[in-house]
């Protein structure tokens, strides 16, 4: 893409209202709180989804384990600010002007979200995830309850947290 395309991509952005800025940030804020909701019900052992690790074994299937959470991180970071751009794209198309409108719309989209992710989740790692196929880390199982009956009902919540915090964030930047 030339220097020229850019700056019109930009400018046709700056346009139409919206800021990547500040769907970045919203993106990486909402990154953050799913991971609280996560390590959250860790904890409490209300689940044992080691998302960060699942993530990082992913790509360094044969790394230290610390290695596999900090890969884990960079790729849980760097979707987080490319979904931000994505719900804040939304939340621009279909011009959302109130915080509420907005924070209402990304908790919606988070579910949405979060629905298609599990299957997804559910469908991918049992093919391509390297320690899922050699039986180190344990299957996902219908609706990710492989890793805990109420898995699922976490997945579903971080991800309307992860929305919900998008839209909010994103709305007391941007609009």
């Amino acid at each position: 893409m030339t220097d020229e395309a850019r700056i019109g991509l930009i400018l046709a952005a700056q346009a139409i209202g919206y800021a990547p800025g500040a769907a970045v940030l919203a993106g990486l804020t909402g990154g953050l709180a799913f991971l609280v909701i996560v390590w959250d019900a860790i904890a409490g052992g209300v689940t044992r989804v080691g998302y960060l690790y699942v993530l990082g074994a992913g790509i360094g299937p044969r790394t230290s384990r610390s290695t596999r959470y900090g890969l884990g991180l960079a790729i849980h970071v760097t979707l987080s600010a490319v979904f931000g751009l994505l719900y804040a794209g939304v939340l621009d198309w279909v011009d959302v002007s109130s915080f509420g409108d907005a924070a209402e719309l990304g908790l919606l989209i988070g579910l949405l979200h979060g629905a298609l992710g599990m299957v997804v989740t559910g469908w991918v790692l049992p093919r391509f995830h390297p320690l899922v196929r050699s039986g180190e880390l344990a299957k996902p199982g219908r609706a990710l309850t492989g890793y805990g009956r109420s898995t699922p009902i976490v997945w579903m919540i971080a991800h309307a947290v992860f929305g919900l915090t998008v839209g909010a964030v994103y709305a007391a930047t941007a609009l």
